[in-house]
């Protein structure tokens, strides 16, 4: 479970600790057997805990989070954080923090920067973690997409040049 992708050992602690978290939980919920209902009320506290954590991440993904400074922003547990959050949310923080880390630099992919320094910029330790973590996502590398956008960006100007040959030209 602390494998990333790749099956190689990650050395990210945000999904270390989000991995160890998970399995923390499903021990505890098989020793306590049925799950339990909850009211609306906590139902609501939480949803608005999970809210303040993703504007977190969305509004600087890029950050070194922690599971633990995010439940500082949650007002909750590192626990209960991440029992919640991918309850909730369907997937783990650490999913969540690299999704919003890969948005951030798709338009830097596109555009053309550096591909060393979109890693660093989008918080990723290394380029080849970047490009990992980018091609476990997209299927395929950084280098590979600006190349099929590039192509695909040619298609469209050729039939934008075809176009406009083959309309007629109104006097």
């Amino acid at each position: 479970l602390l494998r990333g992708p790749d099956d190689v050992f990650t050395d990210d602690a945000l999904e270390q600790e989000d991995a160890a978290l998970y399995l923390l939980a499903l021990s505890l919920r098989a020793l306590r057997g049925a799950a339990t209902t909850q009211r609306s009320a906590t139902l609501a506290r939480r949803a608005r805990a999970l809210e303040r954590v993703k504007e977190a991440v969305a509004l600087a993904p890029a950050e070194k989070w922690s599971v633990a400074r995010l439940a500082k922003v949650a007002h909750l547990s590192p626990f209960h954080l991440c029992h919640v959050f991918r309850q909730m949310v369907g997937t783990s923080i650490y999913d969540y923090v690299l999704r919003a880390r890969l948005a951030q630099a798709l338009d830097a992919v596109l555009d053309g920067a550096d591909l060393t320094e979109v890693a660093l910029d989008a918080g990723f330790a290394s380029h080849s973690h970047f490009t990992a973590r980018f091609r476990g996502f997209f299927g395929c590398t950084p280098a590979a997409l600006r190349q099929r956008a590039a192509a695909g960006r040619a298609r469209e100007i050729r039939k934008i040049l075809t176009a406009r040959r083959s309309a007629p030209v109104l006097v």
